[in-house]
C-alpha cells in the first residue's frame, strides 16, 4: 500500500519510558543539569520549573522573552535562590549530631 506518510511525530501511537530505562535517565541528567544552573543563578525560576514539569507555574512577566530578561526581572521583584550552607568549607568545629 503505497499513501501519505505521516511523520512519527503526529502519529497517534505513543512510548512508554520504563522508569530506570536509558531515556529516563537521560530526562533524569537533564533536569539536574538545570537545577545546577539555577542555583549557580544561571537560570531563572520559570524556565527551571518549566523543565521540571511543575504545574501552575505562572508565566514570566510580559516582555521578558529570553533567560537573560527574566532574570533581569526576577531580581527587580526580589526572586531568586537562596544561599545554602550544603557544600560550604569544613570548619575545625565537630558537628552536632
Amino acid at each position: 500500500m503505497t499513501g501519505p506518510r505521516v511523520p512519527l511525530s503526529s502519529s497517534p501511537i505513543s512510548r512508554y519510558q520504563p522508569p530506570g530505562s536509558l531515556l529516563a535517565a537521560s530526562e533524569i541528567q537533564r533536569k539536574l543539569m538545570y537545577l545546577q544552573l539555577s542555583r549557580a543563578g544561571l537560570i531563572d525560576h520559570w524556565t527551571l520549573l518549566d523543565v521540571l514539569g511543575v504545574p501552575n507555574v505562572g508565566t514570566p512577566p510580559s516582555g521578558a522573552n529570553t533567560i537573560t530578561e527574566r532574570l533581569m526581572e526576577e531580581m527587580n521583584m526580589g526572586l531568586g535562590m537562596n544561599e545554602s550552607t550544603v557544600g560550604r568549607k569544613a570548619s575545625a568545629k565537630p558537628s552536632r549530631a
